[in-house]
């Protein structure tokens, strides 16, 4: 493994595909993490991908949500453990010249992911008890008058 920090986190012995359930707003959740290693409370996330550019990919969880698995794993683990653990995806390239790199996600950014999911339940279960599924217009708070606003991305923020 070229990248030292990854070959550290891969290296150190836990558990793989760890199988968690838990509760949130009295539904269900499971999920399989890749590594959770119980000594430092760390979970990693293994991507195999074309391009392991960190930049590029923490651009593509902002805008694919990727961010919410990572911050439901955290949040179960938290539950099981009382602690809450850190969160590293560890990105490999499938092809020559096969680039590793390691993107950690920020307490800030997990805590931020959390407050969403569980909102995204607690709006499930709304949809659930009154059998009503809306399309767009669920997300109307977040509109004016249905006109819904592009703003500036913050990477382009000055």
């Amino acid at each position: 493994i070229k990248n030292p920090v990854s070959r550290g986190l891969v290296l150190f012995p836990g558990e793989h595909e760890k199988k968690l359930s838990w509760k949130v707003y009295d539904e269900e959740m499971v999920g399989y993490i890749d590594k959770y290693i119980d000594d430092s409370d760390t979970i990693l996330d293994y991507k195999f991908l074309d391009d392991a550019n960190p930049q590029k990919f923490i651009r593509e969880l902002q805008y694919t949500s990727g961010y919410l698995q990572a911050s439901m794993y955290v949040d179960a683990i938290k539950e099981e453990t009382g602690n809450t653990p850190d969160f590293y995806y560890i990105l490999a390239e499938k092809k020559a010249p096969f680039n590793v790199s390691v993107v950690r996600m920020t307490p800030e950014y997990l805590e931020a992911g959390i407050v969403e999911y569980r909102n995204l339940v607690s709006m499930l279960k709304e949809c659930k008890k009154h059998n009503a599924w809306g399309g767009y217009e669920v997300w109307a708070p977040f509109s004016n008058e249905g006109v819904y606003d592009a703003e500036i991305p913050y990477a382009l923020n000055i």
